[in-house]
């Protein structure tokens, strides 16, 4: 179960959980990377993805985008 009313209030208390995380989801304290996106019950969050409001039952899902040559 997550915690927060806010997307950065969520993946600042699963961050705590998992470190390691951290470093896979933030370029600088609350700034997404470029290669993350997310969504809300299907839907995408952006813009303003860390201030978008999440309640008890939403789904969340953390997609990183993979780049490369």
């Amino acid at each position: 179960m997550w915690k927060g009313n806010t997307l950065v209030n969520v993946l600042n208390h699963l961050t705590k959980q998992f470190r390691r995380m951290e470093k896979a989801l933030f370029a600088k304290k609350d700034k997404l990377l470029n290669t993350v996106e997310i969504y809300v019950n299907h839907a995408s969050a952006h813009p303003n993805e860390l201030l978008k409001p999440v309640k008890e039952g939403d789904e969340i899902h953390l997609i990183i985008m993979l780049a490369g040559g």
